[in-house]
């Protein structure tokens, strides 16, 4: 019996370039929608991700034609497009884990950044002398040897192997205990890629799988940006005041009889926008961020640092009180003072102890406030 595809003569790379076209409209749809989001790491990671993803898709469609002989296909010129295939899926598995590592690890994001560039770079160039140091051995009779896509895979693989590893054990730590849905989600978007990838290869090289499997995850991976942003601060990283309510009224908490309450805000922050800019107050805002990271997580990982409003954060250290942190202010501000601020950059700060009662909280946080303002008073004294 003739279907309508055999009777207009639709072939196999027919449905894979109209499968890529298609990614391409919804990753550009993406991109756009995510254009209309706040700024911030998460979201530029994000929109490198779909960038790396629309690269994939129009390389795809590039090598298929070539495959499938509508293009050019002599030896060069076959070589240069498996090469772009290897360098635009080598550029979307750094994306993804760095999308990753923007929400399970920010203050790394950096030297991972360095990382994860030098050994994809790496890793296609080498791929690329090979491939055109012994064409022959990869090229026989206008196909390509699949050992060439078996270290392909296996270059992808490692980005995303790495990447669905950590996101599962970020998953089960209980400090991530509210973030548990998205992370298992980051872990589970890369699988679904992989199983469609898989599916495409064992089942039928004619069906376009591999468009659709990103599809899927891409789109997925907006949703878990949307939840990871509905409970963090988009200029810090750190948790929001929405996030800490629910903290709060949680049982997370409960099982610590014992709990450092910490309430802080920058000292002269309003001198530092007015006169520099809010632009030199956001840069502060993120170095005080930085610096907690480093100091709370050394006393307790497990504590909760939280961007409250403004300039003022809030730390909840458990299982330890407030004689155990004498010396927090003094010690952040060591740390900040490592940083060049167009002025000295110091903190206020208060501690309560808090009993994990969630109807002690407010009192605990009275407590912490009043004694922050009596530190900032007391510098302002000191300074007349």
């Amino acid at each position: 019996m003739t279907t309508f595809a055999d009777s207009i003569n639709l072939t196999p790379a027919f449905y894979y370039c109209l499968a890529n076209l298609f990614a391409i409209l919804v990753f550009a749809s993406l991109m756009f929608v995510n254009k209309k989001r706040q700024n911030g790491r998460k979201k530029n990671a994000y929109f490198r991700l779909l960038a790396a993803a629309l690269i994939v898709c129009a390389q795809d469609i590039l090598w298929t034609l070539v495959h499938h002989d509508t293009a050019k296909n002599d030896t060069p010129f076959f070589l240069f497009c498996n090469v772009l295939m290897v360098i635009s899926l080598t550029y979307l598995a750094i994306s993804w884990y760095l999308y990753f590592i923007t929400f399970s690890n920010p203050s790394r994001y950096g030297l991972a950044k360095k990382w994860c560039l030098g050994l994809g770079l790496g890793a296609d160039a080498i791929f690329t002398i090979f491939l055109f140091a012994f064409h022959d051995f990869w090229i026989v009779g206008g196909e390509v040897n699949e050992l060439l896509y078996v270290i392909l895979c296996g270059i992808v693989f490692l980005f995303l192997g790495a990447m669905i590893v950590q996101a599962f054990i970020a998953a089960f730590r209980r400090k991530n205990y509210f973030f548990r849905r998205e992370y298992l989600l980051n872990a589970i978007c890369p699988i679904v890629l992989i199983l469609f990838t898989l599916l495409q290869v064992l089942i039928s090289e004619d069906l376009p799988l591999f468009a659709y499997g990103l599809i899927a995850a891409m789109s997925s991976l907006l949703g878990v940006t949307l939840l990871f942003e509905a409970k963090t601060d988009a200029l810090t990283s750190l948790s929001n005041r929405s996030f800490l309510q629910d903290y709060v009224h949680s049982p997370f908490v409960l099982g610590h009889s014992n709990n450092a309450l910490i309430l802080l805000d920058a000292d002269n922050f309003k001198l530092i926008n007015d006169a520099y800019g809010h632009a030199q107050g956001d840069t502060c805002l993120y170095n005080i961020a930085e610096a907690l990271r480093d100091y709370v997580s050394a006393i307790n990982e497990k504590s909760l640092i939280c961007r409250y409003g403004g300039d003022e954060f809030i730390i909840i250290v458990p299982g330890a009180d407030k004689a155990s942190l004498t010396n927090f202010e003094t010690d952040l501000n060591s740390l900040l003072s490592a940083k060049e601020y167009p002025v000295p950059l110091t903190i206020s700060s208060g501690i309560a102890n808090w009993n994990g009662d969630e109807a002690e909280y407010d009192l605990a946080f009275s407590d912490a406030d009043h004694k922050m303002y009596q530190s900032k008073n007391a510098k302002k004294n000191a300074n007349n």
